[in-house]
């Protein structure tokens, strides 16, 4: 017997519970907004957790948004992230300015200015 079916086999809402994730998982891997909406609006989970019904109800709540990210798979906020981290690190490695007006002067030049290619010898 695999570990997976026993554990499943001690609780029904344990059961439940994991089903309704894998539903939603493989919604979410195969980008199909119409099998995530179904799974979140099913009525046939009567024994799932209060958590989990909190998570349905705040997944359904926002569906227009989570339907923005399955039509636009390529976006990322990737990009928001680099920039985050390289403000971190400035601050890190300045030890703390005294003046805030300093410190965006620096994460501003920071952006504007790009690294050049050294000049090829010839």
């Amino acid at each position: 017997m695999d570990i997976l079916d026993h554990l499943l086999s001690l609780d029904e809402d344990l059961t439940e519970n994991y089903w309704v994730y894998q539903a939603l998982l493989e919604a979410s891997k195969e980008n199909n907004i119409e099998m995530f909406h179904e799974t979140i609006t099913a009525e046939r989970h009567q024994n799932i957790s209060k958590y989990m019904q909190t998570s349905l109800n705040t997944l359904l709540k926002n569906i227009a948004f989570i339907a923005n990210t399955f039509h636009y798979k390529t976006r990322s906020n990737a990009s928001l992230e680099g920039k985050n981290n390289r403000i971190k690190v400035i601050k890190c490695v300045s030890y703390g300015y005294r003046n805030f007006f300093n410190f965006r002067n620096r994460v501003m030049i920071s952006f504007i200015l790009k690294p050049c290619k050294p000049a090829s010898l010839n």
